[in-house]
């Protein structure tokens, strides 16, 4: 079987189950928009409890699908270090990040920033990019591993293509320096990497993977970008850490260092300041891909909680800037299908790109009184977010008269 025929067969969750593989190794067979149909689809079928376990993990931990690569005819790509790097690997490998815990309203940012008010805890905001997460080893100044982050799996060594971008060789006098980072591709080289390479290059991450994991001509390397945010062990806070990296010549994320006497005790003012703030990091951080902003607590010998995947010292601001994204477009076609207890519906839309550079062409709209209760037909005018930055999701009542009456819907 020829990969085009498994695409086009009614086998969806090996379809699922590829897709999430090729995208891993910054090779995408579908385009984002019609993954996103495909996962909404299959958690929502009988069919898709067979791949239930990849709903609540990231792709970085998945397992190699050898049967499906065999059965295509592509040969798999393993998360093995080079030939004489097993022991660095194995090393790099052990560390592992958290997660950051995503706010998505102001409101339940407040008491975070009451907490950093009453323990005066000064902190750093910057911008969270949204890239491909790089941890880079260096040993007495010289730079000898680069990996991919892997949670729970195993991480893909990128050394040697970090390597033209990375300082060969630092200055700080340190046996040895672990750094983090976000790497992304700028998004004004897409096309012509697309043309040159006759690959996908659909999104910033993705296009950095692809670079990090596969040679490309060397020229090319301009165009990928490793923004660092992190040195365990470098200085004693966040704040100065920046300034270190910075002076040694590496790009940190755009930030702000704040102290904790600035945040207002008043909700109200909160929203003002707030709201400059996140103004400021946008600004610092234009032509960036980003997800939004992170706050945390500038001084690093501050010992936090541990809550699941979580850290009690620093969160994920998305709102602002980074709020879902709210679109417009033209019903072409209506799409019903029969679930065992329900009817799940979706509609076609001309052909469009959100923000984040995805083809948009098909909004769930969950069932038929939906298409009812707001007179939708082929030819009418459908509004829809990006949930969760993904999946697209028709808006209605009076969450979309807001909306409109604010202006803020893209066509």
């Amino acid at each position: 079987m020829t990969l085009n025929e498994l695409l086009n067969s009614e086998r969806m969750c090996d379809v699922y189950r590829l897709a999430r593989y090729m995208y891993r190794i910054g090779e995408p067979i579908i385009e984002d928009v019609v993954y996103d149909r495909l996962e909404a689809w299959l958690k929502s079928s009988e069919e898709g409890s067979s791949v239930s376990e990849f709903f609540t993990r990231t792709y970085d931990d998945d397992p190699v699908p050898e049967d499906l690569l065999a059965e295509v005819g592509i040969r798999p790509v393993y998360a093995v270090p080079t030939q004489g790097r097993q022991e660095l690997y194995r090393y790099l490998n052990e560390d592992k990040s958290k997660s950051i815990k995503a706010i998505t309203e102001m409101k339940d940012a407040y008491p975070f920033f009451q907490f950093l008010r009453e323990q005066h805890l000064d902190f750093i905001a910057s911008l969270k990019t949204d890239g491909v997460n790089t941890k880079m080893l260096y040993l007495d100044d010289k730079f000898r591993l680069s990996l991919s982050r892997g949670r729970n799996g195993d991480s893909f060594d990128y050394t040697d293509n970090s390597a033209k971008v990375m300082p060969q060789s630092l200055n700080f006098g340190k046996p040895e320096l672990r750094i983090w980072g976000e790497s992304y591709v700028e998004d004004s080289a897409k096309q012509y990497l697309q043309q040159k390479y006759n690959k996908p290059y659909a999104t910033a991450k993705s296009s950095a993977i692809s670079m990090l994991r596969v040679p490309h001509e060397l020229v090319d390397y301009k165009y990928l970008h490793t923004l660092v945010f992190s040195a365990p062990g470098l200085a004693k806070t966040q704040h100065e850490t920046f300034e270190i990296l910075r002076n040694a010549g590496l790009t940190t994320v755009p930030y702000l260092w704040l102290r904790w006497n600035d945040i207002p005790e008043s909700y109200e003012e909160f929203k003002l300041w707030i709201a400059e703030i996140l103004d400021m990091i946008h600004q610092k951080g234009e032509g960036i891909p980003s997800d939004g902003v992170v706050i945390e607590v500038d001084d690093l010998s501050y010992e936090p909680d541990v809550h699941g995947q979580y850290l009690s010292t620093q969160i994920a601001l998305k709102f602002s800037h980074w709020s879902f994204q709210f679109y417009s477009g033209v019903i072409t076609d209506i799409h019903v299908t029969q679930r065992r207890v329900y009817q799940a519906v979706t509609v076609s839309i001309e052909p469009m790109y959100t923000k984040d550079g995805c083809a948009a062409r098909v909004i769930n709209v969950f069932n038929p009184a939906q298409l009812i209760n707001n007179g939708l037909n082929v030819g009418s005018r459908v509004y829809f977010e990006k949930n969760s930055g993904a999946v697209n999701i028709m808006l209605h009542g009076e969450k979309l008269a807001r909306l409109l009456e604010g202006d803020e819907v893209d066509d």
